[in-house]
């Protein structure tokens, strides 16, 4: 994981008169937003403990993680639900549009339809797969950031701050420019996570 510090000598020589906590506010946000929109961070969580006529299970992320959306569900060892294709040609069992779960608001707990509510235990039989962005109280970043997607980060970063009026760096003019970058930089980051080209960590498995 990056410190936002490793983010300063990127951001500071555009911002003179900023401060490194206001700063870290925005590359925080941004960051958030930047996986989130993009699905970039991409892994699997740890198996949970399948219990017997059990149906809601809490969902475990990373440290300094929170959960954006479940991409793949796996119960008992059959694939259940698949949010696009396998690089193994699996076939899951429910339609993309008709996955057999529920979160919960706060995306802490998943709960399985009554149909797949299991009739016995199984020690780690319900796995899952997520896309990640980092939490509200995150005081590192993935490094995947930094190596892969620093362009994308510095240019909403300096959009949002050039975007405040009456500061020593505002710029409105610039802010709008980099709006545009961050855009284009963000939607090529979808597609790359689309088709599999993603910043891995841990156990982060590669999509089709």
């Amino acid at each position: 994981m990056s410190s936002f510090s490793a983010y300063y000598d990127h951001l500071m020589p555009d911002l003179p008169g900023c401060t490194k906590a206001l700063l870290d506010v925005h590359l925080l946000r941004v960051a958030r937003d930047f996986c989130s929109k993009t699905g970039i961070w991409r892994q699997e969580l740890t198996a949970v403990n399948l219990v017997a006529t059990q149906a809601t299970y809490t969902l475990t992320t990373p440290s300094s993680s929170a959960l954006v959306r479940v991409v793949r569900l796996t119960v008992a060892d059959e694939l259940l639900w698949l949010d696009g294709e396998d690089d193994n040609n699996e076939y899951p069992k429910y339609e993309r549009n008709k996955p057999p779960f529920s979160l919960s608001n706060d995306l802490t707990q998943i709960t399985l339809i009554a149909d797949e509510t299991p009739a016995a235990s199984l020690a780690l039989g319900l796995k899952t797969t997520a896309t990640l962005q980092p939490s509200t109280t995150a005081i590192t970043l993935p490094d995947f950031l930094l190596s892969q997607h620093m362009e994308a980060i510095k240019a909403g970063t300096l959009s949002g701050l050039m975007k405040m009026m009456k500061k020593p760096w505002s710029n409105p003019g610039l802010s709008g420019e980099y709006r545009n970058e961050w855009n284009t930089l963000t939607n090529r980051a979808a597609y790359q996570a689309q088709v599999g080209n993603t910043g891995k960590l841990l156990r982060v498995k590669k999509w089709g």
